[in-house]
């Protein structure tokens, strides 16, 4: 059991965040099983919960745990009615959703059924999503509208000091970052984007747009990489010449390129009691990275921090109170 100290700041003086998170949210169902099915069998669940999932909504359900954080959600979501339960549970985690396009004529929201095997700690996921993505002139709309309220409230004209977005719908995603890109406080915003699915097309092209770039462990090898510490020096080329580039490994850990200095840090996964929930610890790690960085952390310190965040939250169900218990040894 891990005896030491945890890597959250102490008397650090907090500086306040405003995110944008653009993706997609779902309505997970997770199936916990002692192992993964056969097919055409039949198995009962150990038991079974919904939850509201989506990995740029997880991110921000964890970031609006920290003290003087504002998350904004950005979809293309169903209807209101259809989409009651997300933005119930946005709404208790304090995330605003006012920056949401809401398709009148969906009737049922995004779907994702997740096994998850106990003996393996794998998660199989079936999902579907028969909305249309978000274009850029629906986002322009929405982002100019949230700009104008953050720097009413805040009498600041940065609105946002970290926008995050899933690394989907390539065409339009590569306009909304360069429309950000023509604002007179850009420089002092960052842009991360979140590589999952390796089988997206065009992805290099959000790549050489972001500060900061999250890799999975799926998309490295989906790439045919069976190490983190290759696969980012390998993309690095495609990045741009002063990005951050992170790679998650699970049990494993992550990696951090750093495309300046040309240094590659590597962190061990934080050893936990016994591993409970894995959903959402890539997004959780994601979620450390943006607070640490945004607090002044080094590289270095802000991997630590992100690792330590995604064992607390493998080590509990969901992320309720994930960031509490960061000040808590096991």
């Amino acid at each position: 059991m891990s005896q030491e100290k945890s890597t959250i700041p102490g008397n650090h003086q907090q500086v306040p965040l405003k995110v944008l998170a653009i993706g997609s949210a779902y309505e997970d169902t997770i199936l916990y099983v002692d192992k993964f099915p056969p097919e055409d069998g039949k198995q009962r669940a150990q038991r079974v919960e919904k939850r509201r999932g989506g990995n740029a909504g997880n991110t921000l359900t964890v970031l609006s745990q920290f003290p003087l954080t504002q998350g904004y959600f950005m979809a293309s979501m169903a209807s209101k009615d259809a989409s009651a339960f997300l933005l119930h549970d946005f709404e208790t985690h304090n995330i605003k959703t006012s920056t949401c396009i809401f398709r009148s004529n969906a009737e049922l929201a995004p779907v994702a059924y997740i096994i998850y095997a106990d003996n393996t700690s794998s998660r199989t996921i079936i999902n579907y999503n028969s909305i249309d993505e978000l274009t850029f002139e629906e986002f322009k709309r929405k982002f100019e509208a949230a700009c104008v309220e953050e720097v009413d409230t805040l009498n600041n004209d940065l609105p946002f000091n970290w926008i995050h977005f899933e690394g989907r719908n390539v065409v339009e995603v590569a306009k909304m970052i360069d429309y950000i890109g023509t604002k007179v406080w850009r420089p002092r915003t960052k842009i991360s984007v979140e590589l999952e699915k390796p089988y997206r097309r065009g992805l290099e092209t959000l790549m050489s747009r972001a500060d900061v770039v999250f890799f999975s462990k799926v998309f490295a090898e989906g790439k045919g990489y069976n190490h983190a510490g290759d696969f980012l020096q390998i993309m690095s080329p495609h990045c741009k010449n002063t990005a951050l580039l992170f790679c998650t490994w699970g049990s494993s850990g992550a990696m951090c390129y750093n495309n300046q200095t040309r240094k590659l840090s590597t962190e061990p996964a934080l050893p936990i009691p016994s591993v409970v929930d894995t959903v959402g610890a890539g997004d959780t790690f994601t979620a450390g990275v943006i607070y640490g960085l945004t607090q002044g952390m080094t590289t270095e310190g802000c991997l630590k921090f992100a690792c330590e965040l995604a064992g607390r939250k493998c080590a509990q169900v969901g992320f309720d109170c994930v960031v509490e218990k960061m000040s808590k040894l096991f």
